[in-house]
């Protein structure tokens, strides 16, 4: 399965190929994006600097300046024919980039869907008593409305010094949530969950209510609820 990491980041790169590139029938190429490309690349570890170079010698790794849907990224895209994306940036992706791959581009959402759309919704679980968890599903033009769910799971945001941490640590599993997603993609019977319009958009979290969560949360963690 020709496989495309579109990743906003280094760290992302070498998280999407330590996760991903031996998994058996997926044939994986990465390509970072952006103007703040490079400014990331600077930041990221000695470690994911030295895997690049050696998946740039290997042509498994391209980079460019411009954005996703820029004529010369889609040209670079329909080349290698691509089957499946993975989106690993938190920008919107335009609509001609996910029309370029035959069966689609999966994202990784923190949070639950159909419940939780939109931002914050980690946050907003909490706040409501509700699990918390991970959804990889198949974009569309919508805001976490694509109808194909891949993969559901509830996971606890575990410990952390405080609920941002934790979160970020989460979104830094991205690699093992799209694996097991493809995975399950392949199996034989697989059967999608199917987003069915229930549940609401969120919006960012206010600092009034995010430290009302960051309390619940800090009470979990102390009960062991969150491990």
């Amino acid at each position: 399965m020709r496989t495309v990491g579109l990743c906003a980041s280094l760290g992302a790169a070498a998280r999407l190929w330590r996760g991903l590139g031996g998994l058996p029938g997926i044939d994986l190429r990465l390509l970072l994006f952006g103007a703040g490309m490079l400014g990331r690349a600077r930041r990221a570890e000695p470690a994911d600097w030295r895997l690049a170079a050696r998946l740039f010698v290997t042509r498994r790794l391209a980079a460019t300046r411009r954005g996703l849907d820029h004529p010369a990224t889609l040209a670079w895209l329909h080349a290698r024919r691509p089957e499946i994306g993975l989106y690993a940036s938190a920008a919107l992706c335009p609509r001609p980039v996910i029309d370029g791959f035959a069966r689609g581009v999966l994202r990784l959402h923190l949070g639950l869907l159909p419940e939780y759309r939109g931002r914050s919704a980690m946050e907003w679980s909490i706040l409501e008593g509700r699990p918390t968890g991970v959804t990889v599903y198949f974009l569309d033009a919508g805001i976490d409305t694509g109808r194909e769910i891949v993969l559901r799971r509830e996971v606890p945001i575990g410990p952390g010094p405080d609920l941002a941490a934790a979160v970020r640590r989460l979104a830094r599993r991205e690699a093992e949530f799209f694996r097991e997603a493809l995975v399950r993609l392949r199996s034989p019977g697989y059967r999608p969950f199917e987003h069915d319009g229930r549940g609401r958009r969120f919006y960012a979290m206010s600092r009034l209510f995010g430290g009302v969560v960051e309390e619940a949360a800090a009470i979990s963690r102390a009960s062991g609820a969150c491990t």
